[in-house]
């Protein structure tokens, strides 16, 4: 599994996607002004958004709807706790 951090994403997603990690690839970032042609871009390279609540469910952003859009929340309850207990400290 793969997270990055950016807080603003314009093209540098794409050199994400170009690294082939073999992996799992998590996008972190509180960026509003993500387009939908790029997160559906995002999503055909198997990369998922990492975004606040706020911004998922924001009327002014294009993440909702999008299956790779996920919160942090989500992140840290379902692919951290969930689907990797082995990250967690114990």
């Amino acid at each position: 599994m793969v997270l990055s951090a950016k807080t603003t994403l314009r093209e540098r997603w794409k050199q994400v996607a170009m690294e082939k990690f073999n992996c799992a690839l998590f996008l972190a970032t509180v960026d509003d002004r993500v387009s939908s042609a790029a997160i559906d871009d995002m999503s055909t390279q198997g990369i998922h958004l990492v975004v606040p609540e706020s911004l998922k469910k924001s009327k002014e952003t294009c993440y909702v709807g999008k299956t790779n859009v996920i919160t942090f929340r989500e992140f840290f309850d379902e692919e951290i706790s969930s689907k990797r207990p082995s990250f967690r400290r114990a």
